[in-house]
């Protein structure tokens, strides 16, 4: 067993709103939330103010509160830390959903959640409202019932606004001292990568411990001074986590950004001189394949914090080198301590307090911590969520009986550093001729190359070799390299040379638009596997 370097603490069992907005947060009017699209700002105290006249609106006129679910279903806006703390205030569960949910997304969200009230974005609405029609409720009922999540009406549809109780009577906001802390607060959904999405919950005091872990593992130095960009999208719990723990324990300004493109996430940094920022590993890369840093003034920028996918240690230090010694952290079950920034950037960190951690074989034996010798990573702590929503044999399967999390992660430990590596997914792995091959080294190799823009890597099932075959779709950097089969055998015969036999490219290698990836980075590969059976006429690894 791998335990944390770092001593436990003690972790107050309380609900996320008296965590984040206790009563002595009334009078702090320091700014702490910013609207890239208006330049609207939000205080500690409004934001305190605004959530528990939410949540007393919400008691009071629409009978929600404990044991009640409420949908939030809209994009990051300075709306949504209200409608978050104001619900969490109700003290109902909420569920966060991508409001670029398709039909099929959606529908299972909101069955799956049980859902009895919807925060919605006016360009959600429709949507969901076809599919509530279709699962029984009323029309007066939908229109009641589902808000829009902007500051104007929509068709029949009030605004979040006019739950606002102005009363002097706002109310408290709900209890969850104790063991109720352990109540589920947010249900955020996986990705689905490998099928149906789950619902993961959450409670008060998963959310709190990871606050607090996060606190006391100082892996990185906050200033007064810093300005955070938050364009992760918040129904994401990366981006929700990120957002709190900077609004619980730094208060510096947060400027909102409403959807991510290179040239807004570039122009916010300028115009608002930001120092911090959370990203993905595919927005390294877009920085590193651009020149952006021409175009804008980026030199405020000082860190960033990378998370959610395996990253490759060239694009680092490319990107690194390219913005001018950025330092970089991943938050998570690990962080990674200052003074490794440099040499191990690649590695998500040491375990923070209250952890203890497993590397486990194919067979169930620990492995070595010898950086070398790669195991599936278990944790244990207080941030482990509950369990999956409605699945007790998912949970079961992914949770031993005492306690670990398997989390699906490859991994490597060094036990002179204590630092962790994730180097891939376990369900990703491909299986050939009894090698197994590793996608993520893979795609990182293939992106370095100056001619590809983005890269993924699968398994195709070979009949007559009785076999997965490794397969790269690439996005090139030059739009004449699309579809052009001499370029990518040139691409297939580059990585030929610079990797071990069985994970040469024998599945081939393929042009595509973009790489199919959910908000926080991960590849969708059964995208990418159905495409290859269509084409191929055969049964990929679905």
């Amino acid at each position: 067993m791998i335990v944390s370097p770092f001593k436990d603490i003690e972790i107050p069992k309380t609900s996320i709103f008296d965590f984040i907005l206790p009563e002595h947060q009334q009078s702090n009017d320091k700014t702490v939330f910013i609207d890239s699209t208006n330049d609207n700002s939000l205080t500690i105290s409004q934001l305190r103010k605004y959530s528990l006249q939410l949540a007393y609106g919400l008691r009071k006129h629409q009978n929600v509160g404990k044991g009640d679910r409420v949908l939030i279903l809209t994009p990051n806006s300075l709306v949504y830390p209200i409608l978050f703390m104001g619900t969490q205030a109700a003290g109902a569960c909420v569920s966060l959903a991508n409001p670029a949910y398709n039909y099929l997304e959606l529908s299972h969200q909101i069955k799956d959640s049980e859902v009895s009230f919807i925060f919605a974005h006016p360009d959600n609405i429709d949507l969901t409202n076809k599919i509530l029609k279709e699962i029984g409720w009323s029309e007066s009922k939908i229109r009641e019932r589902v808000v829009s999540a902007t500051e104007k009406s929509f068709r029949n549809h009030v605004s979040y606004a006019h739950l606002l109780c102005q009363e002097r009577q706002r109310g408290i906001p709900e209890n969850f001292d104790g063991e109720s802390a352990h109540d589920v607060a947010i249900t955020c959904y996986s990705s689905g990568t490998t099928g149906v999405s789950k619902g993961v919950m959450t409670t008060h005091y998963n959310m709190v411990s990871n606050i607090c872990q996060s606190n006391n593992t100082h892996s990185s130095a906050s200033q007064l001074t810093d300005v955070v960009l938050s364009f992760l999208p918040l129904y994401h719990i990366f981006g929700l986590g990120s957002t709190l723990y900077t609004l619980s324990q730094q208060q510096v300004p947060q400027v909102l950004l409403f959807r991510y493109s290179l040239d807004e996430f570039a122009a916010a940094i300028e115009k608002y001189r930001v120092t911090v920022s959370a990203v993905i590993p595919p927005i390294l890369n877009n920085i590193l394949k651009s020149d952006i840093e021409k175009k804008y003034d980026l030199s405020s920028l000082r860190q960033l914090g990378i998370g959610a996918t395996p990253l490759g240690e060239d694009l680092v230090h490319s990107v690194s080198e390219k913005l001018g010694g950025l330092t970089e952290t991943s938050p998570l079950e690990c962080k990674l301590p200052l003074e490794y920034t440099k040499t191990h950037p690649s590695y998500v960190g040491r375990l923070v307090c209250n952890t203890t951690a497993r590397l486990v074989d194919e067979n169930g034996q620990d492995v070595p911590g010898d950086n070398k010798s790669s195991g599936e990573l278990w944790v244990k702590g207080p941030q482990v969520m509950k369990g999956y929503l409605n699945r007790p044999d998912a949970t079961a399967e992914s949770m031993t009986s005492d306690g670990f999390f398997k989390t699906g992660d490859i991994a490597i430990y060094d036990s002179k550093t204590r630092l962790f590596k994730v180097v891939d997914r376990m369900k990703e792995l491909i299986k050939y001729k009894g090698f197994q091959v590793t996608p993520a080294p893979l795609e990182a190799l293939i992106m370095s190359n100056t001619e590809v823009m983005d890269a993924a890597v699968i398994g195709v099932y070979d009949d007559k070799q009785a076999t997965e075959l490794p397969r790269a779709y690439v996005v090139p950097q030059h739009a004449s390299n699309f579809n052009n089969e001499a370029w990518c055998a040139e691409i297939g015969a580059w990585i030929a040379g610079k990797v071990a036999n069985h994970s040469k490219l024998r599945g081939g290698v393929r042009t595509i638009d973009s790489i199919p990836k959910t908000p926080a980075g991960k590849i969708l590969r059964r995208h990418l596997r159905t495409m290859a059976a269509q084409e191929n006429g055969a049964l990929a690894k679905l």
